[in-house]
């Protein structure tokens, strides 16, 4: 198997990038993987007194690389693409302990899009969104400028994933393909064209009018239903983010930046 890892901002099209790759017989892309926190959890064992008083590099370096074997078992498919918004903090792990030359994919878009896009999912759902449990420990409003600084934090799931492609983008450019999302929306043959070219894979003709999620998250667990919905036909819908995001917002976080 060759292992390739795909590290998507949220909201910004890796579950459907995922759903097209699947296509190709060849691929395998899967959904949100514990592979990373596997590793990193093992790595850090290996750190510990017993094993460092008795290093066994080599047979570290086997017992790490066969989580991710093990957890594709049940694939035949020679081409894996694990995925996980980890492995843009933890390139270094997968130097170590897998290739000396891992690539990873980043789907990504404007910050403001981003948070847009969750406020607009949001509103679809009936339940009680994780962002909104955040909010109601925190004592505060349920409100969408609220939700915005909850993802925004720095332990919130939107900016802990903006820094993590920050730093891989800064300390590892060269393992790092990125992909905005209005190109992938709007010029796919192209996109995955050049996918191919940095994956060093054989070339494949996608149907970008009939896409279909072979695998899906439980999305209950966020309380929301359509987290992963993507829709057969390729094309973008959403609402600009001025039509969604209140002044303050737009204002607070349109000069972020998270890349070069």
């Amino acid at each position: 198997m060759k292992f390739y890892f795909d590290c998507g901002l949220p909201r910004s099209g890796s579950t459907l990038l995922t759903a097209i790759l699947n296509q190709n017989p060849d691929i395998h892309a899967g959904v949100m993987s514990p592979v990373s926190e596997l590793m990193e959890a093992t790595d850090y064992i290996f750190q510990q007194e017993q094993a460092t008083v008795f290093p066994k590099p080599y047979v570290f370096k086997t017992i790490v690389r066969s989580l991710i074997l093990n957890y594709y078992s049940d694939r035949v498919e020679p081409i894996i693409i694990d995925k996980s918004r980890l492995w843009a903090d933890y390139i270094g792990l997968l130097k170590k302990y897998i290739t000396p030359n891992p690539k990873l994919i980043c789907v990504h878009r404007d910050v403001l899009d981003i948070l847009a896009s969750w406020i607009t999912l949001i509103h679809k759902s009936d339940e009680l969104s994780y962002v909104d449990k955040g909010l109601k420990e925190w004592g505060v409003n349920f409100c969408d400028d609220n939700r915005c600084h909850y993802l925004m934090q720095p332990s919130g799931i939107l900016y802990k994933s903006l820094e993590s492609v920050k730093y891989a983008s800064k300390h590892h450019a060269g393992n790092l393909h990125m992909i905005h999302y209005d190109d992938l929306t709007s010029n796919p043959k192209e996109t995955l064209d050049k996918l191919h070219l940095f994956l060093d894979i054989d070339p494949y003709t996608y149907n970008f009018n009939s896409i279909v999620a072979k695998e899906r998250e439980d999305d209950s667990y966020y309380g929301l239903p359509t987290m992963h919905e993507i829709r057969s036909e390729l094309k973008k819908i959403s609402k600009p983010y001025t039509e969604v995001l209140s002044k303050d917002i737009i204002d607070k976080y349109k000069d972020y930046k998270y890349y070069d």
